[in-house]
């Protein structure tokens, strides 16, 4: 009789089954591992853990941008006020032109009449118990 194939021989390798493992007997059930002894709780799933990473990382990001928020609408309403203050400014700076002017026309109003200052080519008079010592001439 010939040796069937089933059956390894002394020179061969033992046949393995079709998922390329070999055979094996029965596993062993294996115990579910005793919980630790600690105080807290403990993360089983690592998408738990992931969760509560993100969280601490937009939490502290949070914080930090905190400050720099704040004082960019801080800032923004400084400047919304200045620009405000800017405006009122310009305004008075035209009505400090026109009291100027208009000083300027009183300054040589008063150096005519009072002290007798004239424009170079310009006559002057001068009129007895006027009083004030300015004329003038319509």
């Amino acid at each position: 009789m010939a040796p069937s194939r089933s059956r390894a021989t002394a020179g061969s390798p033992a046949r393995r089954p079709a998922g390329g493992r070999p055979a094996r007997g029965p596993q062993p059930v294996r115990k579910p591992a005793a919980k630790p002894a600690g105080n807290g709780p403990r993360f089983r799933s690592g998408i738990a853990v992931r969760g509560a990473l993100v969280a601490a990382t937009l939490a502290a990001g949070a914080a930090l941008a905190y400050m720099p928020v704040t004082d960019y609408f801080e800032l923004r309403g400084e400047l919304t006020e200045l620009e405000g203050e800017g405006t009122e400014l310009h305004q008075q700076l035209s009505d400090a032109e026109f009291q100027k002017h208009k000083a300027e026309s009183e300054i040589e109003l008063r150096a005519r009449c009072y002290a007798n200052y004239v424009w170079p080519g310009t006559e002057s008079y001068a009129i007895p118990g006027s009083g004030t010592g300015c004329v003038s001439v319509r």
